[in-house]
């Protein structure tokens, strides 16, 4: 079901540029996620009980993401960031595939003239692979992400890939599935879509304050060319 204001809708349908976040937006990935976050805590010695819901780790930046959920200091949470990314690094394709409809609505935005952008908080050079892998890499131009060494948030993701559209605020939509997409757009004005398929629920991005929700890629096609 879509939800939101009809302002919302007018704004996401007449917007110049379509911006996507990555993880559990595009690509299926939150699985592989959790599963070699999970395990490299636990090859680290913590107990289950102290790695609780490891789903809060999607979404920020890594390494903040370690310390923002679980306290750890700098140092620790790159130790961490390391050991999971010698891991994560081994997953193969199937790890991120895209999830159903997405492949459709991509072209179909493609075919109806849409720019489109990736505004990841991954590794950029790594959701650029990613998406090769899965042949959706000719869709998105620019792509927004971390270099090596960074750890910038959603807010200044949006901010870059804003400046790298040449666009203003009101010109472009963000498209994800965390509250730090919603928080992301907000703090420039950019209409936020919140998509319930993802690592997020809609309690959370309606929480967040997501100015649309929708559950399906077909109801997102809907939104972003009209019924």
């Amino acid at each position: 079901m879509i939800v939101g204001t009809s302002r919302a809708a007018d704004l996401a349908v007449n917007a110049e540029v379509i911006l996507f976040d990555f993880d559990g937006t595009i690509a299926n990935t939150p699985d592989g996620i959790r599963f070699t976050a999970v395990n490299t805590l636990r090859s680290l010695g913590w107990s289950d009980e102290r790695i609780g819901d490891v789903n809060r780790i999607i979404g920020p930046p890594f390494p903040a993401a370690f310390s923002q959920v679980y306290g750890v200091d700098a140092q620790e949470a790159e130790k961490i960031t390391h050991l999971y990314r010698e891991t994560y690094k081994q997953l193969g394709p199937e790890a991120c595939m895209p999830y159903p409809g997405i492949p459709e609505l991509l072209e179909h935005l493609a075919a109806a003239g849409k720019p489109m952008g990736l505004a990841t908080c991954k590794q950029e050079q790594l959701a650029c692979s990613m998406a090769r892998a899965q042949g959706l890499d000719g869709y998105f131009s620019p792509v927004v992400g971390n270099q090596p060494g960074q750890s910038i948030d959603k807010v200044q993701i949006v901010a870059g890939a804003l400046q790298a559209f040449d666009v203003r605020p009101r010109e472009a939509v963000m498209i994800g599935d965390r509250a730090d997409d919603v928080r992301g757009a907000q703090a420039y004005g950019v209409t936020s879509i919140g998509v319930t398929w993802g690592a997020g629920d809609a309690s959370e991005l309606r929480d967040a304050g997501a100015d649309l929700l929708v559950d399906t890629p077909s109801e997102l096609e809907e939104v972003l060319l009209g019924p």
